[in-house]
C-alpha cells in the first residue's frame, strides 16, 4: 500500500460509479491477458515457429518482470502524485508496442527488446496501478470496487490460453503477438480511457496523499520479518509463474492432447476466483495468517 493510499481521505460510499468500476475489471483482465500470459499461451507455438530454445524464449518475460520490479519505487511515487489514471490508459499501448516490435522484428534482439518495453507496460498498468486509483478517488468504498475488479480479473488466463490455442495455429506466432497487442491496443485502452473518466468525473475530491514517516522504510528493512515475508512471496510467485508458463509443454509431455492441456491450465483462473470467494464468505473468521498458511500449504500439495 502507498502512502497515498495510507494517507487518503475516505470519502462516502457511493461515491463511484459501478460500471467504471466494471470496466476497470474488464481492462485489468484483458492488460493481464495480453501483457502478462501472453508467453504462456503461445510458448508451444514461439517454440515450434521461431525454433529458439526455451531458454532464450523466457528470457523476455524474465527480464520484463525484472524490469517491472526495478521500476516500482518509482511507479509507486507517479501514483502518489496523482498520475494512476495516465498510467492505466497508457500501460495497455506501452504494451502494445512491445509486443509489435517483438513479433515485427522477429529476431532475438528484438524479442528481448519488446519485452523490455512490456515490461515498462506492466509496471503502470496492472492491479497496483489500479488499486490505488480507486484508492484515491473511492475512499472508504474502494474495498468493494477492488474486490470487483479481482474477481473478474481472475479470469484473465481463462480467455488467454484459448486464445493462444486458437491464434498460434491460425495466425503463426508473430500474426499471434500481434492480435494480442491489437486487443490491448484496441480494447484494454479504450475500456480504461472511460472507466477513468467517469470515476475522475464521479468522485467528490482527490484525497491528498500524506509523506511516509520519516525512517518508516529503513525501519521495515531492518526487520527479519519483513525480509522472510518478502522471500516467501517471491518464492510463491516464483513456484506460480513457472507452473503457469510451462503449463502446455508440461502436459504435452506427459502425452496429454492440446485441448486437455489448455482446459487444464485455463482451470487456474476460475480456482483463483473461487478462493477469493471462499476468503470473502469466510470474512473475518479467517485471519490472515490461517488463510497465508493454508494457501502455502494448497501450493505445496498441489505441486
Amino acid at each position: 500500500m502507498t502512502a497515498a493510499d495510507q494517507g487518503a481521505v475516505a470519502e462516502p460510499e457511493g461515491t463511484g460509479d459501478a460500471p467504471a468500476v466494471w470496466m476497470l475489471a474488464v481492462g485489468q483482465t484483458l492488460t493481464y491477458g495480453c501483457l502478462y500470459y501472453v508467453f504462456a499461451a503461445l510458448i508451444v507455438t514461439l517454440e515450434a515457429g521461431t525454433g529458439w530454445s526455451k531458454t532464450m524464449l523466457a528470457a523476455g518475460p524474465t527480464l520484463a518482470l525484472l524490469l517491472t520490479a526495478g521500476l516500482a519505487p518509482l511507479a509507486g511515487r507517479m501514483i502518489d502524485r496523482g498520475h494512476g489514471p495516465t498510467m492505466l490508459v497508457a500501460g495497455p499501448l506501452i504494451g502494445a508496442a512491445g509486443l509489435a516490435v517483438a513479433a515485427l522484428s522477429a529476431t532475438p534482439a528484438g524479442w528481448i527488446a519488446g519485452w523490455l518495453v512490456i515490461g515498462l507496460a506492466q509496471a503502470v498498468a496492472l492491479y497496483e496501478t489500479c488499486f490505488a486509483f480507486l484508492t484515491r478517488r473511492l475512499g472508504a468504498g474502494a474495498r468493494a470496487a477492488i474486490t470487483r475488479v479481482t474477481l473478474v480479473a481472475g479470469f484473465a488466463s481463462t480467455l488467454a490460453y484459448p486464445a493462444g490455442a486458437w491464434a498460434g495455429p491460425a495466425l503463426g506466432w508473430q500474426g499471434a503477438v500481434m492480435a494480442f497487442a491489437l486487443v490491448a491496443a484496441g480494447l484494454a485502452m479504450p475500456v480504461n480511457l472511460i472507466a477513468v473518466i467517469r470515476l475522475k468525473r464521479r468522485a467528490a475530491r482527490v484525497p491528498r496523499a500524506l509523506p511516509d514517516p520519516p525512517g518508516a522504510l529503513g525501519a521495515a528493512l531492518r526487520r527479519r520479518n519483513f525480509w522472510l515475508i518478502a522471500a516467501g512471496f517471491g518464492l510463491m510467485w516464483l513456484t506460480h509463474a513457472m507452473l503457469m508458463t510451462y503449463a502446455l509443454p508440461l502436459f504435452r509431455d506427459r502425452g496429454a492432447g492440446a485441448a486437455l492441456a489448455v482446459m487444464a491450465a485455463s482451470a487456474i483462473g476460475p480456482a483463483q476466483v473461487a478462493g477469493r470467494v471462499a476468503l470473502l464468505i469466510a470474512g473475518a473468521r479467517l485471519g490472515a495468517v490461517v488463510a497465508t498458511r493454508i494457501a502455502l500449504g494448497s501450493a505445496v500439495v498441489a505441486v
